[in-house]
């Protein structure tokens, strides 16, 4: 993402990057520690439900992996998205703390942004199930992180009020 004044070192997603950033994949592709470990604390907090509340997951639950969270709560019937809160590693990973930003601050950043992910949103929600993503964040010309992340669907009485991003993130160079 990128910062109002300058683009240097933020993340590019618009709808033409968005599939490099994180195209959707199987959970079989996903292997990083980081987001095994958020499904597993996710799925065990969630017992027979379809999904744990956001009041299950709390910080103690999640210390493994809070610094890679990002908290999305969704504000109203025809819902706008907020990030809540941002942890440290999405914001080296990102480019910038995108917390209190809803999806039309995110299209200000970067023009497509917010539509991309308030359709990913709006499908977690409706679905009411994890979406694992895989990609690459462009860091700056030769430098990138390997992306692999998962949107948990959060709530109570079968309705989905706030999406955890947990992502994992592999530093990789790409070659000059």
């Amino acid at each position: 993402m990128a910062s109002a004044r300058s683009n240097e070192g933020a993340v590019i997603i618009n709808p033409d990057t968005a599939d490099r950033v994180g195209h959707r994949v199987p959970v079989e592709e996903i292997d990083h520690p980081t987001v095994l470990e958020a499904l597993r604390v996710w799925d065990e907090q969630r017992g027979d439900r379809n999904f744990p509340s956001k009041a299950a997951m709390t910080p103690r639950r999640m210390k493994t992996f809070l610094r890679n969270i990002v908290l999305i709560a969704a504000i109203g019937e025809r819902p706008d998205y907020e990030y809540r809160i941002f942890g440290d590693a999405a914001v080296v990973a990102f480019g910038q703390n995108c917390t209190g930003m809803r999806i039309d601050a995110l299209n200000r950043l970067q023009p497509g942004y917010g539509e991309v992910m308030g359709r990913l949103f709006d499908f977690v929600r409706r679905s009411g199930s994890p979406v694992f993503v895989r990609g690459t964040l462009m860091r700056a010309l030769n430098s990138a992180d390997e992306q692999q992340a998962v949107f948990l669907p959060l709530g109570s009485d079968e309705a989905v009020d706030h999406i955890l991003y947990v992502g994992g993130y592999k530093r990789v160079s790409r070659d000059p």
